[in-house]
């Protein structure tokens, strides 16, 4: 292998200024201006606790007996329920004693409640619901059998077994990421991505020189000329971006998770972006028009994908985001984050080795067909 061919693009790759300055510097500006305007919306909690409710009920109500069940279901919700005989709905709640107040008489239930505590006021409404109108039915079918003389001395107690239950399922979700830790790994993966850009000052450096004319009818085997082009685009694609993320560390101390298997969709990353980035500049043989096609087709995998709007809250249908390798790489990235763990991974690691094999596979195809080319 021609490791002097590597060497001098690979310099030519990293004196690039401008650049450097948009794999090195670019990342983090985008991190700190995504994770800020989407401050909100990642970093809020949904986690409603238990809470505190009182009632009284009028004397000789129907619903009195039952008072001891509906606080038993409320307890295994997390709601506190206690009686208050002589309590006034308005006064406990301006004193914080209650976050909601149920008022009982024969007929109906008035339920007090706060502008702040609007979702435990519908929990506990709920319930209440739910349980008397279960009574009503029993109570119903009872005056109904009375009524064509077919009811049974056993009475309410009877049918209480009908009356409804309640029961708290909590459901396991996926832990969300904070605005930074979120922005922070998938603007790598966007930039990372855009590494293939190096390849420019090589190509352009040949055509200016004649370089590549001289390597084309030269006897160098056309695997090491291409690979004298894969080698040093991964690696100045791997130098720059893990300056950007050295640096998002730094100064915003993102949690990456799951180390190895981040490093290693990283790297399998940056050596398809760079296989992907040769194909491109054969076929386009223009470096305005292949920096121009790749642009477009980066932003339209990271607009499905989620790198712009967030894949947990995207408008896009999943099975129009999962045509975008994007969606699995920065799915696979974050879940490592937050679980340690992803089941995207593999999919994953089939679309970036899918990327891989048929890039270099065309890009091999295309490095002989340009030598024969020039040999004739």
């Amino acid at each position: 292998m021609p490791l002097i061919l590597i060497k001098n693009n690979l310099k030519l790759m990293l004196r690039s200024k401008g650049i450097l300055l948009m794999m090195c510097i670019m990342p983090v500006i985008t991190i700190a201006l995504l994770s800020t305007a989407f401050h909100d919306l990642l970093n809020s909690s949904f986690k409603l606790n238990g809470f505190k409710a009182g009632y009284n009920i009028n004397e000789g109500s129907i619903y009195g007996e039952y008072m001891d069940e509906i606080t038993a279901i409320c307890k295994d919700n997390d709601i506190i329920l206690n009686a208050y005989p002589d309590g006034d709905g308005e006064e406990l709640l301006k004193s914080k004693t209650v976050d909601v107040f149920l008022e009982i008489d024969d007929k109906t239930c008035t339920i007090y409640k706060s502008e702040s505590n609007l979702a435990e006021a519908t929990i506990l409404e709920s319930i209440v619901t739910g349980f008397f109108t279960e009574i009503n039915e029993n109570i119903t079918m009872m005056n109904y059998q009375m009524e064509n003389g077919s009811y049974s001395n056993s009475g309410l107690e009877e049918n209480a077994g009908n009356i409804a239950t309640f029961q708290t399922i909590r459901l396991a979700t996926d832990p969300i990421p904070d605005s930074k830790d979120y922005y922070g790994i998938i603007e790598i993966v966007y930039f990372m991505w855009c590494g293939m850009v190096s390849l420019a000052s090589v190509i352009s450096s040949e055509k200016k020189n004649h370089i590549d004319e001289r390597i084309r009818i030269s006897p160098i085997i056309k695997i090491k000329t291409y690979m004298g082009y894969l080698f040093p685009c991964v690696l100045a694609t791997l130098v720059e971006v893990g300056i950007a993320l050295l640096l998002s560390i730094s100064l915003f101390h993102i949690h990456w998770g799951n180390i190895p298997g981040s490093f290693g969709i990283l790297l399998l990353l940056s050596i398809a972006a760079s296989s992907l980035g040769i194909v491109l500049f054969y076929i386009c043989n223009n470096t305005a028009i292949t920096i121009v096609v790749g642009w477009v087709l980066i932003f339209a995998m990271g607009f499905l994908g989620g790198s712009f709007q967030t894949y947990m809250y995207s408008t896009i249908p999943d099975s129009l985001a999962m045509l975008s390798p994007q969606y699995f790489i920065n799915r696979t990235l974050v879940e490592f984050s937050t679980k340690g763990n992803s089941t995207y991974a593999l999919p994953c690691v089939i679309w970036l080795g899918a990327i891989i094999a048929v890039s270099i596979t065309i890009g091999l195809f295309l490095t002989d067909r340009k030598g024969r080319r020039r040999a004739e």
